[in-house]
């Protein structure tokens, strides 16, 4: 048994439990990474904290674990035991939603994928929930960056998205 940031019970393969509410969570786990990706990874949470839908799986706490790592809480749904219709447009309305937020949306919404208790944003594919003008220039700059001198670092100032 652990406990993760004071508020999270974590039991082996039990489900991990918010002492907070009583509500089942989904915890996903990464290395911290260098200062600018935490920075990015804060900046992510913050937004994906901030957005509420019906169709969306709230982000329910996040932060550093220990020195190296980093987590996430994610609201744990019931399986979705209705028609695969209805979870299809779902997936669209809550894809819609997340566009119009400004966010880029993975590939992974897919009806199946909410047979699943585990609904939270799957950021393993295209979609990384970060901000699409911000998901566009970091592919740009890891295209470039063999092109470019470490000499000549990229802007810090970008451009707000239209």
């Amino acid at each position: 048994m652990r406990l993760l940031a004071d508020r999270f019970l974590i039991n082996g393969d039990d489900p991990v439990i918010d002492l907070a509410t009583g509500a089942s969570v989904v915890i996903t786990a990464a290395a911290a990474g260098s200062a600018p990706e935490q920075l990015q990874w804060t900046l992510r949470c913050d937004r994906w904290r901030t957005l509420q839908h019906r169709a969306i799986a709230p982000l329910l706490d996040f932060g550093l674990s220990g020195e190296r790592d980093r987590f996430e809480a994610w609201h744990r749904g019931p399986a979705w035991d209705g028609a695969v219709s209805e979870a299809e447009s779902a997936c669209a309305v809550a894809a819609q939603f997340i566009g119009a937020a400004g966010m880029s949306v993975g590939a992974n919404c897919r009806a199946r994928d909410l047979s699943r208790s585990e609904r939270r944003p799957d950021r393993s594919r295209h979609g990384n929930g970060l901000p699409q003008w911000v998901a566009r220039t970091h592919r740009r700059r890891v295209a470039d960056r063999d092109a470019r001198s470490a000499l000549h670092p990229a802007p810090c100032v970008r451009r707000s998205p239209r």
